[in-house]
């Protein structure tokens, strides 16, 4: 009796394990060594970063994100609590300076996501070619997560210290998420895109878009679980959102306690709104050609189609090396107008995508459809946004372009296969070793451009606006910036390296706003005589009056004076007041693109008996 028991349990078992596996099969390869398809691209991607990774300081926000860690302080809007936290205990391990540490963090973030884009596209591929040798699916998959890896955007992004390669890590492991949610329609996939979605919102807003796509796994939940289930499951998940929230209470517990670096002084609630929701910078560019400009249509209109005609150069200029021509129009705003290479080809890229689309729809619709969601999220921004950087929102968007043109070439490819005779052309799995040239000639095409492993431009260029030696800058002097650029380098070369802690810096936009008040002490404030006004200046003219009555009349014969301003009407308006004298001139070259910039230093004192009486 008790051999005919086991007999049974032993068959019903088999009985219930069939069914799984026949699901499998029809899903596709259950036994992929994801693993290994991750490992080999991360390494691969991660040497190619490492080899390309920039020794020191860089022009953009990197400088400030680095400072800013270092001091746990924080920084711009929206604050990044969760990249501070990490950034600062990344920078405890012994790997060189912080800015070094900072830009190894954002080469390892970068890694990883290219290993979870390989993973995911391992999947897909698996269940469209699903009679496919193994091997085969494996080469494609590295092939196309390395692809993603050396888009030019992603590669810039992970060998400096920035934001987006950590953001990247959290969009496609909720992408993963949805994926096998859509697989197995578990509780475990939907608590992973909670985590996903929760540490994204702890770090950048750009996570708000996967809102709508785990609301519509909730949705989806509810229906496959029950009630009782799905309610335990969403009370789990929103409280993981919540404590993944919680991060942001960094902003006012450090503002507190009034680090250098210290952005908007978010102490208070409507400060930290301010700060959290980017309010200042949305005031002043979301639907807005300048800061403080109203509303025209016309204009806007202008800019949608620039926008929109660049982005289709941007396509075909992150991995084919095709020219984008520099425009300077509307409020000075720089845009890149595609050349008809670039057109052509930016175009045919999305084209093809829209087919490959197709199919992944018709595979995986749960999955496609996440992808799309949070692809128009994000360049929603970029349309309604106006700040020139922020082309840095299309990573996401460029990646699922790119895996849907892939996926479109590969099934051009197995129906022509198909169509040919068998004795002309074989199936082999090492024909899947023809897709390296995807990733080799996406790599050989950004690699120029994005290694940044000999340059030292923004050194130099720190050096010369802040030099070392005195008999440049005298001691105590006072520095008025005019660019980002300049406040950055400086804030981490006093900060972190100790350099030149005798000089006052000032960020010449500081004065547009009370929200930089912050920045400086109440002893700083009352020495320097320090004001700020509420809004941009409308003109050059108001600025130079703004500059003169906020800092110069009250610095100017006390300390020496020096400034990188370069407006020509700014400059002008203040010789009227002071004695004006360039005392060095800079050429340096931030992007290869963007061409030669020069930069000068002026040093202002007073006008003597015989300029005043002029």
């Amino acid at each position: 009796m008790k051999k005919q028991r086991k007999i049974r349990e032993v068959t019903h078992n088999r009985e219930s394990v069939a069914p799984r596996e026949e699901e499998a099969g029809k899903v596709g390869q259950p036994r992929l060594p994801l693993r290994s398809v991750f490992v080999i691209t991360f390494l691969i991607s991660f040497l190619v970063y490492l080899r390309t990774l920039s020794p020191g300081l860089v022009f953009g926000d990197g400088p400030e994100l680095a400072t800013a860690a270092y001091v746990l302080g924080v920084p711009h809007p929206t604050g990044y609590p969760l990249y501070m936290l990490l950034l600062r205990l990344w920078m405890f391990l012994p790997i060189g300076e912080p800015i070094v540490a900072a830009h190894l963090f954002s080469a390892v973030c970068g890694a990883v996501a290219a290993g979870l884009a390989a993973v995911v596209v391992c999947d897909l591929l698996s269940q469209l070619f699903s009679a496919w040798p193994r091997k085969a699916l494996l080469v494609l998959s590295v092939c196309v997560g390395l692809l993603c890896a050396f888009l030019r955007v992603e590669w810039e992004n992970s060998v400096v210290t920035e934001v987006y390669a950590l953001h990247m890590v959290f969009a496609m492991g909720f992408v993963r998420a949805v994926q096998l949610f859509e697989r197995r329609r578990d509780r475990r996939s939907f608590y992973l895109a909670a985590v996903c979605f929760a540490l994204g919102l702890a770090h950048h807003r750009l996570s708000s878009s996967f809102f709508v796509p785990i609301a519509l796994l909730g949705y989806l939940g509810w229906k496959s679980w029950g009630r009782k289930q799905a309610l335990s499951a969403f009370l789990l998940a929103g409280g993981i959102v919540v404590l993944g929230l919680l991060f942001y209470l960094y902003l006012p517990l450090r503002a507190a306690a009034r680090p250098p670096i210290n952005w908007g002084n978010c102490v208070t609630w409507d400060a930290f709104y301010r700060h959290v929701s980017g309010k200042e910078y949305i005031s002043q560019r979301f639907l807005s050609l300048a800061p403080g400009a109203p509303f025209v249509l016309s204009w806007w209109l202008r800019h949608e189609y620039l926008v929109l005609q660049e982005f289709v150069g941007q396509i075909a200029a992150h991995a084919f090396p095709v020219r984008l021509h520099e425009l300077m129009l509307l409020d000075n705003r720089m845009y890149f107008a595609p050349s008809l290479a670039a057109f052509l080809l930016g175009t045919s890229v999305f084209l093809l995508a829209v087919v490959g689309y197709r199919q992944w729809f018709r595979c995986a619709p749960l999955l496609a459809g996440a992808t799309v969601l949070i692809g128009l999220h994000n360049f929603a921004v970029i349309l309604l946004y106006n700040i020139a950087d922020i082309t840095d929102y299309i990573a996401f968007v460029l990646w699922c372009i790119y895996i849907g043109m892939i996926l479109s070439v590969l099934k051009l490819a197995a129906s022509a296969a198909a169509k040919m005779p068998s004795h002309w052309l074989r199936p082999r799995a090492e024909y899947a070793y023809a897709a390296v040239v995807f990733p080799l000639a996406v790599f050989l095409t950004n690699f120029s451009e994005c290694d940044e492993s000999r340059r030292d431009d923004a050194e130099q260029y720190s050096y010369f606006v802040l030099p070392l030696k005195k008999e440049q800058m005298p001691e105590n002097s006072v520095l008025v910036t005019a660019a980002d650029f300049d406040i950055f380098c400086s804030w981490y070369r006093q900060l972190v390296r100790k350099e030149r802690t005798d000089v006052f810096v000032f960020g010449g936009n500081f004065i547009s706003s009370p929200w930089y008040e912050s920045f400086f002490t109440k002893e700083e404030i009352n020495k320097y005589g320090l004001r700020f006004y509420n809004g941009p200046a409308k003109s050059p003219e108001e600025y130079a009056h703004r500059l003169r009555e906020g800092i110069f009349d009250h610095v100017v014969g006390r300390y020496p004076v020096y400034t990188t301003l370069s407006d020509p009407v700014v400059l002008e308006i203040l010789g009227h007041y002071y004695t004006v004298k360039l005392v060095a001139r800079h050429m340096f070259l931030p992007r290869k693109i963007l061409g030669l910039r020069t930069v000068p230093i002026w040093e202002i004192k007073p006008k003597g008996k015989d300029e005043k009486k002029q």
